[in-house]
Order: structure tokens, then C-alpha cells, then sequence
């Protein structure tokens, strides 16, 4: 494959110089060509052939066939995320090898076959090579009789067995015309898993996972037992569960204590987080979520799945789609070790491991744990093509004392090496934990598919981008940048962060390996709608975009966090609102996509989050919102992304759940009051009569913690019709709850039937505190029932003790949900845009069908003011605009599907 083909199948337009045809343009060359000659179109064949070049270059020619199938037919991404959803489950395999060039040979009396094999070229001219421990994916050709074997150009022919010791597989054993995973154990080919019966279900055959039905749980002295069943009988009865196995299990919803499975009624074996660790109990793991595990040493570990709230991050981040860490000690030998000096084994007593040749890459990282004997013994060693010793990769210090020494210790693979051998003494921990050879890490894989359909029109880049980084890392957020530019408010300059190194674009920039460049500018609102002085706000996001972000000054990304001031502001109501907030955010969204900027280039980060004293602090017409007005600003940022299929981060809701979830549970059950309470299930009621104010201290007398306070709570009536109450802190300089320094009181919140939670920063602590406690306080002459105060929490760090703007914690939050949270709402298809000119007095717009949209919706906008008119209904794929005024205008048209509208697609500015 070469680049000049890739800039053929996915040039811009149809037209280009040198393309053989009479008339060819000159001065337009690859990859746009010449735009006087119309978009360009690549068939989905030449796409598929492309893409299939580009994947077998990568050694996994099967890797993207999911993929391929649903942009072939234009499903809802939905179904495409879901689809790469389950591949990183069940894809995430240990080294597999794809091999190539599989052919049967069937003995002359029918009694056995032997298939033969190669490893990709590609792989091959990187050294890689098939030893003993290598796992390999193979297509079984579909005419097979008799014993199986398999013979690798440079290898042995080897049986095929489903087990080291265990008989061998015949034709019968197996599908014909599916793929089964294989490792090599010792002088054999053994299964781990795969295509073998015809019930398996297609999906997991094609990565050699087997499907579990019937999977019950039984609870037993607080620890769970998970027994599941193969799926479809002729399965059952062809295929062995043992080492290696590979499989998917559903945790169940009641599961509880330690994790058990128990498959065909094989010995139950535990659930494992990872080899030599702990066995995983209810609390590790997500439940109702699928785990991938794999049977080794006795135990299923697992391999990837939902595994607590950062669905195994340690995991993947060291996954990649063609191998993933291995531990080299698995299949490993035992009574020998390598000898110092020559790489040879050396027998020793069955308390000694040692590998077999391991295929390796000059660069490549291996860890090692163990031990070996300090005179006599190596650790690591290296051997060239040939198998032949080169030197010693890892030794024990001769210096140190006593016959056995411990290592832990990372060696890189010099140049020249093409194999290793490890040993250890196996009394202790160990393990040899490296990649194969052949792996591509997720990185390159994305860069690789993404950079070639950059160009493809009819494909669009973004959806397939928003589908690999969702099996990469579960944002849409690309994963590298050459620079970072955002532009917002105070917030987004950075303001509280104690170095630009902690505010949140630095810290999400340098994620990206990213440079910054920071527009922000504090004080500053998106809208530039009239305030209260009949005038727009100064330095406004609507009157700076263009200047900034298009035009000589358009950039690769845009970041947009607009909307905390937006919905503080409360000077001008009629004018400064959220749908005027809407109408700017939108025209901006315009303005970008008119001068080209992609879907996935743009990045809204919603209004993030203030607390209820924030609401109540700020400068002149920046104070007295409510929470409801000031989430509708969230709920319309959430709109706009949606509408126009941006990429978006939802801050506010990040914030507030962080804050909920990370603080620390305030015990209310040992404190006094002048009433009765009743204190039960973490929460506290009052019940006395409520004549006067009544102030109910906690009795929990807790130490100051450096840094400023928030609390959180529940707060409901029960009976009655009105109410008020809110939470205070007590500032104390001793233990002795009577030594009240002072008092600082959150504002008091209007009751309901239902609950209302309360957030409040409640800044730091006055000179000489040493002690807090708090007091829940009822404003008895103003409430007529019972209060009820629940879930009280206290935190600290997240907002700083200006009760706007985020701590360097704060910041860290924000960038940490960018980086794992962003997300593309609307997935649907958009339509390519293949006209867009002037016809007579007319504006013509023409555009490629959507397969599954019922209508569309177009408009025309005038590029100077950017004001975006009502859209219009139409049925076929171009549309005429009568008549517009003279000057530049932009096109639009979104696709229209039974379950509501795909994202605008915006042509670029043409004139009449």
C-alpha cells in the first residue's frame, strides 16, 4: 500500500493533475485535486480495500470488519458505539498473532489435515516470530478431515489439541470456516477458544470468547458463586474449560463478598483483579456489567469489563487492539535456570522456572519479577534470529549477600535481539509482563484509520472517530493535539489556580500533548445581548470568535466554556436571557463550521458548577439567580451541542456529582439540642414545636482541615405547608463544644415535600479555630411541620473561599471529566453537502441522501451577520432559495430520522 494511493481513493474532488483523462487540471494535485470538478465520492469498495490494506499493514486484517459493516450500510452510531462497545470486550485479547495464507492439506486417505500458515509480512519484517507461550487467531479453511495439525513457515508441524496433554482435535472437533484462538504449549497447538459448534454465538467466535448462558447467582455466608453454562450443547461437548479459556460473564445485581464461577459444573474457580493479587469481591466490579476473564493458575482473571468506577483504567491503559501484556512466566518450564555468560539451561530442583524463547522487538519494554541465583544464574537473555546467545539481559549484583537475589526490575530490548529467555525461583511472587511482538498500541491504531478518512466524503471522519475513541478510552475527545486554544471566562483564564500548570486547559492540554493558548477573559459572558446598560457586555465570546478562530486565525481545535457568567446574570432579564444565550451559541457554531472547521474540532464545556452561596455572591448584576435559572443555561448549552453534534463536556453535573460523591458522611447521632430530634438512617428530624428559631448543634467535634469547607445535605418538610431551615458551622477553640469562636451560616433554603439538596462553601476558618461543628437550624416561626436533614457531607477544596471559582482541585475536576467524560449527543448522520452556489437569483443546495432519514430541514444564513432563520421542511436532497439579498451566504441541512434530528451540516460561504 502506498500514500499515493490512499490520496487517490480519498481525494477532496473528483478532478486531479496526471489522472490519465483528457483535459486533466493543472496545478491541483493530490490529495484535493481540482474543486471546479465536483466532491469526490470514493465507492465504499475502494473504502473497504483501502482500509483492509491499511489494517493488514497493522497485522490484524480482521480487526475493523464491525466497524466497516455499519458504515457500510449507515446505521445509527448508537449501534455502531454499541458495536465497538463489545469489541473492546471481547477484542482485548493476550498477543494474539493473526496469521495469513492458511491453506489445508488433506492426507491422501482423508485420516488427517494439515494446515499450513504464515505470519503477516508486515509482522515478519519486524522480527516477529512464533514460539513457545504465542497465541495465534486462525481462519480454519473450510475443507478439513481426520486429526488436526498446524505447521507455521519455520516451525514444526504440531497437533492441534484442547489440552498440552490431552487428545487430538479432529475435523469434528471443530467449525469449518471460523477462527479459533491457539497458544503453543510445549510441542503442541492447543485451543483456548474459539469458533467450535455451530451455537457459538457469531461476534465472540470471531475473537474466540466463549458466550455463557444460564448464569445464576447463589449467595452463600456473604460470598457470591456465579455458575453459568456454555452456549448450545454441541459446544459443551466440544470444547474444555481450563487454562487459558477465555469467556464473557455477566456479574449479577445481588452479588455479593468474594466472586466465584463455576462454568459446565467444572471445579468453581475465584474471580481474580489480576494474577497473584486479591480475589475480587462485589465492591471491585460493577454490577449487571460483562466481564471478560480468563482462566490461568487457577483462578478467571480478568482481562477488561466494568471493574469499579474506572472500568479497569490500569488496564487499558496498556491494552492495544492487536496484543495486550502478557506474563511470559504462564506457560513456562520448570528445574532449570539460565546460566551467566551463555544462555544456557542448567538443571536445578522444580523450585526453578524458566521460559521458552520469547519472540521480542528492539525498543520493546519487559518487566520483570523474581528471583535468581546470584553466582550462577541470569535473569534475562537475549539471543538473535537464529535463537543464538548474544548477552545477558538482567543479572543478580554479585555483591550483595546471600544466594538468592530479588528483582524488579524494567529492561528494553537492545538492538539485534530478536528473542529472550527469563527464569526465577518460583517460591515467591514472579512474573514477566511484556507486549508482543506485533501489538499496535491504540494511539497508532486511531492516528492510522482516522488520519486516512480524513479526506473520505459520504464517510463522515467524525463518526468513526467518535467510535474508536470511545474503544480507546470512553471520551470522544481526540486523543492528541498539537495545541490547545480555548476561549471563555475567569475560569478558563485560570483565576485561583496557584500555577498555570493546574488550571484546567493547561492540565487537559498537557494530557493531549498539547501547547495552550488561553482566550479566556475574566468577567466575560458568550451573549452579546444588551444588559442593563441598553448596551452588549464588553468583551463578549460573540463579537471576539471570528477574530480569534477563523478566517488567517483559524486553529485545528476550538474549546468554548461560556455560560457561568452568562446564568449568573440577572441586571436585564428582557434582553440577557438563555434563549438569547442559545441564538449566540448557535450563530458561533455557524460561524465555525462555515470556515471549515469538523464537528470533532469543536468543543463545548457546559456552565460549571456554582454553589448556593455563589449564587448569592458577585459584583453588581452578577448576583440573585436561582438554581433553576441558572441550570436552564446548562440545560441550553446541552441543546446547542446536541443540535449541531458537537463534542461536549457536561461541567456543572461533573462538579456537582464529584463533590457528592467525594466528601466525607458528618455524624448527627450524639448531638444536644432544645428540642427532640429523631436520628436514624444517617438522618436527623425535628419534631419539637416550632415557635421560635431553634438552633440544633452536632455533637461529631472534628479537627479544622487546612483549606475552606462545603456541606451537603438533604433537606425536606414533612407535613405541613411552608418551612425553612438551613446548615451553619460552628468555629471552635477546643473540644469543649462551648468555646464558639464564631458562626458562619449558609443561607436558609424554602422547603418542599421532596427533597432539596444544599450545597454551600462555607470559606475557611476564622484565627485561632482549631475545632468545627455544625448546627442544623429551623426557622421555627416560619415552618408549620417537621424537617427532615439527610445525607449530610462534608468536603473540602473543590471551590475556593470566593465561593466562585475553583481550587487547584477544582480545576484538576474539571479536566479530569474532559479527558474522560466528553461526548458526542447526537450521533446521528449528517448530510455531505455536494452543492452549494448561485443559480440565476436563486441559492442552490444540494446534498448526498441520508439512509434512514425521513426528510430534512435547510436554511440559509447570511455570513456577515450570521442570524440563523426558522428551517424549512423539505423531501428531496437539494433545495432552491428564492431570491436572497446580494452578498454572502451560508448553507444548512440536517437529516431528519424517526427518532429525531441528525446534527447540521454548514456548507461554505458562497456569493450572489
Amino acid at each position: 500500500m502506498s500514500v499515493a494511493l490512499i490520496n487517490e481513493v480519498l481525494r477532496d474532488f473528483e478532478r486531479y493533475s496526471g489522472d490519465g483523462k483528457p483535459n486533466a487540471p493543472v496545478g491541483h494535485p493530490l490529495p484535493i485535486g481540482d474543486p471546479r470538478s465536483g466532491i469526490h465520492n470514493p465507492a465504499k469498495f475502494r473504502l473497504r480495500e483501502l482500509l483492509i490494506a491499511i489494517l493488514q499493514a497493522m497485522g490484524d486484517p480482521d480487526a475493523l470488519q464491525d466497524i466497516l459493516n455499519q458504515l457500510g450500510g449507515k446505521a445509527d452510531l448508537n449501534l455502531l458505539n454499541a458495536e465497538i462497545s463489545s469489541r473492546q470486550d471481547v477484542d482485548n485479547q493476550l498477543g494474539v498473532i493473526p496469521l495469513s495464507n492458511i491453506a489445508a492439506v488433506v492426507a491422501p486417505d482423508e485420516s488427517s489435515t494439515k494446515i499450513t500458515a504464515e505470519i503477516p509480512e508486515s509482522l515478519a519484517t519486524k522480527g516477529v516470530s512464533i514460539g513457545g507461550g504465542a497465541t495465534v487467531r486462525i481462519f480454519l479453511p473450510g475443507t478439513l478431515s481426520g486429526a488436526l495439525s498446524l505447521q507455521t513457515v519455520g516451525d514444526d508441524e504440531r497437533p492441534l489439541r484442547t489440552e498440552q496433554n490431552d487428545r487430538q482435535l479432529t475435523a469434528d472437533d471443530v467449525t469449518a470456516g471460523s477462527t479459533i484462538l491457539l497458544d503453543r504449549r510445549g510441542g503442541n497447538w492447543c485451543i483456548v477458544s474459539g469458533a467450535v459448534g455451530t451455537e457459538q454465538r457469531p461476534a465472540l467466535s470471531q475473537a474466540g470468547i466463549i458466550h455463557l448462558i444460564n448464569q445464576a447467582a447463589t449467595v452463600t455466608d456473604g460470598n457470591t458463586l456465579i455458575t453459568a453454562d456454555m452456549a448450545g450443547a454441541s459446544l459443551s461437548a466440544k470444547l474444555t474449560v481450563g487454562a487459558g479459556t477465555k469467556a464473557l460473564v455477566v456479574v449479577p445485581n445481588n452479588a455479593e463478598g468474594a466472586l466465584s464461577l463455576q462454568v459446565n459444573g467444572y471445579t468453581p474457580l475465584p474471580i481474580y483483579l489480576e494474577k497473584n493479587t486479591a480475589q475480587a469481591t462485589a465492591d471491585d466490579v460493577e454490577l449487571g456489567a460483562a466481564l471478560l476473564v480468563r482462566q490461568q493458575a487457577g483462578h478467571w482473571i480478568i482481562q477488561s469489563g466494568a471493574v469499579g468506577t474506572a472500568t479497569i483504567a490500569g488496564l487499558r491503559s496498556s491494552i492495544s487492539l492487536v496484543g495486550a501484556p502478557v506474563d511470559g512466566f504462564e506457560n513456562a518450564n520448570t528445574e532449570g535456570f539460565l546460566t551467566i555468560g551463555n544462555g544456557q539451561i542448567a538443571s536445578a530442583s522444580a523450585s526453578w522456572t524458566y521460559t521458552d524463547f520469547i519472540p521480542v522487538r528492539a525498543g520493546q519494554v519487559v518487566e520483570y519479577v523474581g528471583g535468581i541465583n546470584r553466582d550462577q544464574g541470569a535473569a534475562i537473555a537475549y539471543y538473535d534470529s537464529n535463537q543464538g546467545y548474544v548477552a545477558d539481559g538482567l543479572v543478580a549484583d554479585p555483591a550483595g549477600s546471600g544466594p538468592i537475589q530479588s528483582l524488579s526490575a524494567s529492561v528494553t530490548i537492545p538492538a539485534g535481539v530478536s528473542y529472550l529467555r527469563a527464569a526465577t525461583i518460583n517460591t515467591g511472587t514472579y512474573g514477566l509482563t511484556y507486549i508482543p511482538s506485533g501489538s499496535t498500541s491504540p494511539e497508532a491504531f486511531a492516528e492510522s484509520v482516522i488520519s486516512t478518512m480524513e479526506h473520505a466524503a459520504g464517510v463522515e471522519k467524525m463518526r468513526l472517530q467518535a467510535a474508536v475513541n470511545a474503544l480507546l478510552s470512553g471520551s470522544a475527545l481526540p486523543s492528541k493535539l498539537a495545541n490547545l486554544p480555548g476561549i471563555g471566562d475567569s475560569i478558563t483564564v485560570g483565576a485561583n489556580a496557584t500555577t498555570a500548570a493546574n488550571r484546567f486547559l493547561n492540565r487537559v492540554a498537557a494530557a493531549l500533548g498539547a501547547t495552550v493558548t488561553n482566550y479566556g477573559i475574566g468577567g466575560t459572558v458568550l451573549q452579546n445581548s444588551n444588559g442593563s446598560g441598553g448596551a452588549p457586555l464588553n468583551n463578549n465570546g460573540r463579537d471576539r470568535f471570528r477574530g480569534l478562530f477563523t478566517g488567517g486565525s483559524k486553529k485545528d481545535f476550538a474549546l468554548i466554556a461560556y455560560g457561568f457568567n452568562d446564568a449568573r446574570y440577572t441586571a436585564a432579564p428582557s434582553t440577557f436571557n438563555a434563549a438569547a444565550y442559545k441564538n449566540d451559541y448557535r450563530e458561533i457554531l455557524v460561524g465555525l463550521l462555515c470556515d471549515g472547521y469538523r464537528r470533532d474540532q469543536i468543543l463545548i464545556v457546559g456552565p460549571h458548577y456554582i454553589t448556593d452561596i455563589g449564587l448569592k455572591t458577585g459584583s453588581e448584576g452578577f448576583t440573585g439567580q436561582t438554581r433553576a435559572g441558572f441550570e436552564e443555561y446548562v440545560t441550553t448549552a446541552r441543546e446547542v451541542a446536541e443540535e449541531f453534534g458537537t463534542l461536549y463536556f457536561d461541567s456543572y453535573a461533573h462538579m456537582r456529582d464529584y463533590m457528592r460523591d467525594n466528601g466525607s458522611p458528618y455524624d448527627m447521632s450524639t448531638f444536644s439540642d432544645n428540642a427532640v430530634w429523631d436520628i436514624g438512617d444517617g438522618s436527623a428530624t425535628y419534631v419539637g414545636t416550632l415557635t421560635t428559631v431553634s438552633n440544633n448543634q452536632g455533637g461529631n467535634i472534628s479537627p479544622v482541615p487546612e483549606g475552606e469547607l462545603w456541606i451537603s445535605a438533604d433537606i425536606r418538610r414533612l407535613g405541613g405547608t411552608t418551612g425553612r431551615a438551613r446548615i451553619q458551622i460552628r468555629w471552635l477553640s477546643s473540644e469543649n463544644p462551648d468555646t464558639v469562636i464564631s458562626t458562619t451560616s449558609g443561607d436558609y433554603i424554602t422547603l418542599s415535600d421532596t427533597s432539596v439538596q444544599i450545597f454551600t462553601n462555607e470559606g475557611t476558618s476564622p484565627e485561632g479555630a482549631e475545632f468545627y461543628d455544625l448546627m442544623l437550624t429551623v426557622d421555627g416561626a416560619n415552618t408549620d411541620g417537621q424537617v427532615q436533614f439527610s445525607n449530610i457531607t462534608v468536603g473540602q477544596g473543590v471551590i475556593s473561599d470566593d465561593n466562585i471559582h475553583p481550587t487547584n482541585l477544582g480545576h484538576e475536576v474539571i479536566a479530569t471529566g474532559i479527558l474522560q467524560e466528553t461526548t458526542v449527543l447526537n450521533q446521528r448522520s449528517g448530510p455531505v453537502i455536494t452543492g452549494w452556489s448561485a443559480s440565476g437569483s436563486d441559492m442552490l443546495l444540494s446534498w448526498a441522501p441520508v439512509a434512514g432519514a425521513v426528510s430534512y430541514e435547510v436554511a440559509i444564513v447570511e455570513f456577515d451577520s450570521l442570524v440563523i432563520p426558522a428551517a424549512e421542511a423539505v423531501s428531496a436532497t437539494q433545495h432552491r432559495f428564492s431570491a436572497p439579498q446580494t452578498g454572502r451566504h451560508i448553507g444548512m441541512v440536517r437529516a431528519v430520522f424517526s427518532d429525531g434530528p441528525g446534527p447540521w451540516s454548514v456548507s461554505n460561504p458562497a456569493a450572489i
